[in-house]
């Protein structure tokens, strides 16, 4: 980059012309096909390489920032092209931190002189999308596809601080640790501790290898101390699976959850090609459906807590129908609610992501001590042979609270060294054993604590008459509340686009205002609705989870390895069937299973 203040940066990333920033003096000096400035506010929405701008108008003498995403104003003209656009953004010289206007010419797949440039591939000779994510230099102007534009180091996904191996780590634990392993004893009364205990694990196995089938590697043979395994499956022409294989098939450095799921379609037979739009809307709908039901599920925990405490300390009756009803305790969260999902910047979530932190590790700790101390004789709690009518609620328990697969493509895509997320032993299988294994302990050793009365939370179950009990339950809700912004966050980041290109400029801010309002009143409504939180849990679990985690990361395989091989006696393919048949079973049986017992309390 030249010194001194520039009026305006050039950048032409189209990877066969030049890969440096070029001072252009005036606006004629600019190459051809870059256009001219239209001063409009966008948030990039990248879905499968098209760029839609929103966000109403502005002046550079005037920069408002996205309230969203606390990004500059940007200026863009983009041709809307399947695959491809050229693109002009452009950021206000008048923004802060010392940002510069820039010009960007952007193309979305590599141009044919740029595939055989050393810069991007393996030492293969095969294109490698890790390097294009620039996460060895996040905070450098670097080459570019339009699935991750880059004018600034605030703009640009792969200019964000890369996170390390124990970073990810961290936030893959955080993920799996939540109020679904307080269910975790809940699940085993309905399987009984044998049964319990050896499904928990397997579960966790199948739950595990869909991640890695979803996000994938580029071959078995390029995972980290593979072994011999991995040698001997790559020698039969077995790739591991989707997200990686595609972005290297399609020269695009990190996909979305929603982006791996078109594409497979895509490179998938002819019926499933023309599925590749609905694949995508499909997806979101069903992130979108997790995240909003887990939000039920969070403020029916809340009122549970809160109701146990306030009910033991300000008793108004003997019995459970002369207490103050639940669904009153659930109203006076509202408020709180509303506060909490009105806030549009992630950076003010962040003190209340780390009280939340703080608060639900405490509570883990003293509920852990209640768990292990004074264990009662178990004999009688150790079967051989389950209930099997109640199996459907304790597969969608499990699954529901083993399953934090929303996490993971973001995460993986934001590494500074994404190589380690798989393989062996890697980020995902170490994160992935830990939660498992604590899983299956605080399930069985719930359940041999308090047996057939163990409560949908185990922290429930604490006794009331002690202060320390009243704590964990006071600290437990308040963490679950104060992340609740954080998680509503997702879906309505997945939900509010496809309303917004329908509404006009100026009336953008006030509905997206109602937009959320109107989002946390349903989550409150269907709380109210069903204020139980096993059914709802097992509900979810078996609906939501089951879909996002089990049934699509294997059909997404599928699809994606459909026209190159499915392995020897096509065993990919039997293996996703079976996936399937297991995704589907629990769905059903967890589903119904689930209404029936909601049905028989209200």
């Amino acid at each position: 980059m030249t010194s001194g203040p520039p009026t305006n940066l050039g950048l032409d990333l189209e990877l066969n012309t030049t890969s440096a920033l070029t001072n252009y003096a005036t606006e004629a000096g600019i190459p051809a096909g870059i256009g001219k400035v239209e001063l409009e506010e966008v948030n990039p929405h990248l879905r499968g390489g098209r760029v839609e701008s929103h966000l109403g108008k502005t002046t550079p003498s005037s920069p408002d920032r996205d309230s969203n995403l606390d990004l500059p104003v940007l200026s863009i003209r983009a041709q809307h092209v399947k695959r491809s656009a050229n693109a002009l953004v452009v950021l206000s010289p008048t923004a802060e931190d010392g940002e510069t206007e820039v010009r960007i010419s952007v193309g979305t797949k590599l141009t044919d002189s740029a595939k055989d440039s050393k810069m991007y591939t393996t030492d293969k000779g095969e294109y490698d999308p890790f390097k294009l994510r620039n996460v060895e230099h996040p905070n450098s102007y670097s080459n570019c596809t339009v699935s991750m534009i880059c004018c600034c180091h605030r703009l640009c996904t792969c200019a964000r601080v890369p996170l390390s191996d124990l970073g990810v780590f961290a936030h893959l634990l955080k993920g799996s640790l939540g109020t679904g392993i307080l269910a975790m004893p809940n699940a085993f009364k309905n399987a009984g501790t044998v049964f319990g205990m050896v499904f928990t694990l397997i579960i966790g196995v199948v739950c595990t290898h869909c991640v890695h089938i979803l996000v994938g590697a580029t071959q078995l043979d390029n995972f980290r101390g593979g072994g011999r395994l991995f040698s001997e499956i790559n020698k039969a022409g077995v790739k591991v699976h989707s997200a990686h294989v595609l972005s290297k098939r399609e020269k695009i450095p990190s996909l979305s959850y929603a982006d791996t799921a078109e594409i497979a379609f895509k490179s998938g037979p002819p019926e499933l090609q023309r599925l590749s739009t609905f694949s995508r809307s499909f997806v979101n709908v069903a992130l979108a459906a997790t995240y909003y039901s887990a939000l039920c599920v969070y403020i029916v925990f809340i009122a549970t807590a809160i109701k146990q405490v306030a009910d033991y300390h300000y008793p108004i009756g003997t019995t459970a129908d002369e207490t103050i009803n639940i669904r009153l305790y659930i109203l006076m969260l509202v408020p709180f609610l509303y506060a909490l999902g009105l806030i549009r910047n992630l950076k003010y979530l962040v003190p209340f992501s780390a009280l939340a932190n703080v608060f639900i590790l405490i509570g883990f700790c003293i509920t852990l001590y209640y768990m292990f101390t004074d264990i009662p004789d178990t004999s009688d709690k150790v079967e051989i042979t389950p209930d099997f009518s109640t199996l459907p609620v304790f597969f969608s328990t499990v699954i529901f609270a083993m399953e934090g697969i929303g996490v993971v493509m973001p995460l993986e895509n934001s590494m500074r060294n994404p190589g380690h997320f798989l393989g062996c032993p890697g980020v995902l299988n170490i994160a992935m054993l830990i939660v498992v294994g604590l899983y299956a302990i605080i399930g069985l050793f719930g359940y041999l604590k308090y047996g057939d009365g163990v409560d949908a939370s185990v922290t429930l179950n604490l006794p009331l008459e002690d202060v320390l009990a009243q704590v964990v339950k006071i600290l437990i809700a308040a963490a679950i509340l104060f992340s609740y912004g954080l998680q509503f966050f997702v879906p309505t980041d997945i939900c509010w686009p496809m309303v917004e290109k329908h509404v006009s400029e100026g009336k953008k801010n006030i509905l997206q205002n109602v937009f959320r309002l109107s989002t946390i009143t349903a989550t409150v409504a269907v709380a109210i609705a069903v204020p139980n939180l096993g059914p709802i849990i097992s509900l979810v679990g078996a609906v939501c989870f089951s879909t996002l985690g089990l049934l699509c990361p294997a059909v997404i395989e599928t699809a994606t390895h459909w026209e190159n091989g499915l392995g020897k006696f096509r065993w990919v393919l039997w293996k996703n069937v079976i996936i399937v048949f297991f995704s589907l079973l629990a769905l059903i049986t967890g589903a119904y299973t689930s209404i029936l017992e909601i049905i028989k309390e209200y």
